[in-house]
């Protein structure tokens, strides 16, 4: 167990910890985005529908009432969030929203992009969890945007790629611990986009589960050259994308048909099959990452004194996916999977880990991998900020 059992000696350990100096802020210059904002622009498409909607704005208020370093919480529209800045440049962070206190299994992963200093643009998905029980009759999945400003600032909408039309399969993969396996698949058809928002329907091919077209809900997050998207399929499998010069990159951590492994799905798109792509050079992430910095926060507070014990070893990497596991105080928790970018952006996610959603997001630098999580241990959702270096 993660964080669990250790009050007393985190007690002590924060008073030893912080007048020894053995806790660090973090080095980037994070923008504040504490106090009051407002919601400006609202759409989601839901999975299976024909179109989107508009949700009336709501009255209430996203303040962020806490903000220390890379970590912030607060509160919108009656419920709880906490978030950590995860970029370099500190422009993007991934956030916690508390948004069903019903026992349906329902997920949601929300990340936000600072546009300038009064606005705020945040992209998410929503998906049954399908680990923790039930299945229900009708879609849960799906997408959303929203935007957030303050000081009276007006709206300033970025141009997205247009993707509307058919996208052909190019290539595709299974990759688990043990071999690389390419795969046959169909085509993804875009049929509406609005926005940051595009629905269609795409060949699952001769991936684990059945042959045949399922629809996805997507939306596109990211700075001014948008880039990057989270697509979700009526299945509630999550896909980490990215959109550039006519192709479309999908990859999918997917632990759901086993219970000990983790196999990583990729399917690429191409509009125009006659321009000439560079095979890219990913980095190397494999090693044993030892966590030596940590902050985290949750509905206990925030604090920087817990016990830095967090070890993920990434095993074996196949070009942008790799597959390793994480250990606790000496605990193994199982398999889990990731990918990185040519630039270094990493993202680790597993559907199931100690009874909810585990997602790290972050950079690797060398020999050092630094990472926002969002993790549940004990009943409570916590997001942490881990500073972690190759041993």
């Amino acid at each position: 167990m993660k964080y669990a059992h250790y009050l007393l000696i985190l007690i002590i350990l924060a008073a030893v910890m912080i007048s020894a100096g053995c806790v660090a802020k973090s080095g980037t210059e994070i923008p504040s985005i504490a106090g009051p904002w407002t919601e400006a622009s609202s759409i989601v498409h839901q999975n299976g529908d024909e179109g989107f909607t508009y949700p009336a704005l709501t009255n209430g208020i996203f303040d962020v009432t806490f903000q220390e370093g890379r970590l912030f919480s607060g509160t919108f529209a009656g419920t709880d969030f906490h978030g950590s800045f995860y970029t370099k440049d500190g422009t993007q962070f991934i956030l916690i929203n508390d948004i069903s206190e019903t026992e349906q299994p329902i997920s949601e992963i929300l990340i936000g992009t600072i546009v300038s200093d009064n606005e705020i643009r945040i992209s998410g998905v929503t998906f049954q969890n399908t680990n923790n029980g039930s299945v229900f009759e009708e879609s849960t999945s799906g997408a959303r945007s929203f935007t957030l400003v303050r000081n009276g600032a007006a709206l300033q909408p970025p141009k997205y790629p247009d993707v509307l039309g058919m996208w052909e399969f190019d290539n595709g993969s299974v990759t688990s611990r043990i071999t690389t396996i390419p795969i046959s698949g169909g085509d993804l058809i875009v049929q509406g986009q609005e926005e940051a928002l595009f629905y269609g329907i795409i060949d699952t091919g001769s991936q684990t589960g059945p042959i045949g077209y399922t629809n996805f809900s997507a939306v596109m997050y990211g700075g001014n050259k948008i880039k990057n998207l989270l697509f979700i399929t009526d299945e509630g499998q999550l896909w980490f994308g990215t959109i550039l010069a006519g192709e479309i990159s999908l990859a999918s951590i997917d632990d759901k048909t086993s219970e000990s492994t983790v196999n990583i799905l990729t399917q690429t798109y191409r509009r125009d099959h006659t321009v000439n792509y560079t095979l890219p050079v990913f980095p190397d992430v494999t090693g044993i990452w030892s966590t030596k910095q940590q902050e985290v926060i949750s509905e206990n507070g925030y604090d920087t004194g817990l016990p830095s014990d967090f070890i993920i070893s990434a095993d074996i990497q196949d070009h942008n996916c790799f597959i390793g596991s994480t250990s606790y105080m000496g605990v193994n928790e199982g398999e889990i999977g990731g990918i990185v970018s040519t630039t270094g952006e990493v993202t680790l996610f597993k559907y199931n880990k100690n009874g909810g959603i585990y997602l790290a997001m972050g950079q690797i630098d060398e020999d050092t991998l630094d990472l926002s999580e969002i993790f549940t241990e004990a009943g409570i959702t916590y997001v942490s900020r881990i500073l972690t270096v190759r041993t």
